[in-house]
């Protein structure tokens, strides 16, 4: 989107899968069958973010399919993998994710993996899967628009988040990865 960088820098970036409540549930979480054919004991514990592009990409992987397909047969499946899972979704909301992990509202939930991570902090006994067909991956960008007014502060501000010890401070709390060469280290 931006070749050579020219417009923009990385901020952070992350995953997209889901995580169990090991109180719960202990059994193997290595598979996305857990949101879209769960086990009986975690059917109606589970809360999908609001993100149909990312609830649609994890079922596209779960199915084996590109995640942009226009095959009709193939959009089919992906509507009928969906419809059938739903059943077992008690709730639809990203941003209350981890909430609801820590509350014991729900036992599963599709989660960013940072978001995850502050789950754990706050108590609650969740492990974030990587399930072997795959998960979402996602970069995070901060960039400088054309038209912006203020290019100069704007362009200082990037300068300023290019260095390690600055990044670091807005990944660190949020429990994301910098794309910044350095950071991981402070």
């Amino acid at each position: 989107f931006d070749p050579g960088r020219q417009h923009s820098i990385p901020y952070q970036w992350g995953s997209t899968s889901f995580s169990v409540n090991r109180d719960v549930y202990e059994g193997d979480i290595n598979s996305l069958s857990i949101l879209f054919d769960p086990p009986e004991e975690l059917s109606g514990t589970i809360n999908v973010l609001d993100s149909q592009g990312e609830v649609m990409a994890l079922a596209s992987i779960y199915l084996g399919i590109p995640q942009c397909t226009t095959d009709r047969d193939q959009l089919r499946t992906l509507d009928e993998i969906l419809q059938s899972a739903r059943q077992h979704w008690a709730s639809f909301g990203s941003d209350i994710a981890k909430d609801v992990l820590v509350s014991g509202d729900a036992a599963v939930g599709m989660i960013y993996n940072g978001c995850s991570a502050k789950a754990r902090e706050e108590g609650a006994n969740v492990e974030y899967s990587f399930p072997d067909e795959g998960y979402v991956v996602w970069m995070d960008n901060v960039v400088l628009l054309n038209e912006a007014p203020n290019r100069a502060n704007a362009i200082r501000f990037m300068d300023f988040l290019l260095e390690p010890e600055n990044i670091a401070q807005g990944t660190n709390s949020a429990q994301y990865a910098a794309g910044i060469e350095g950071a991981a280290e402070v």
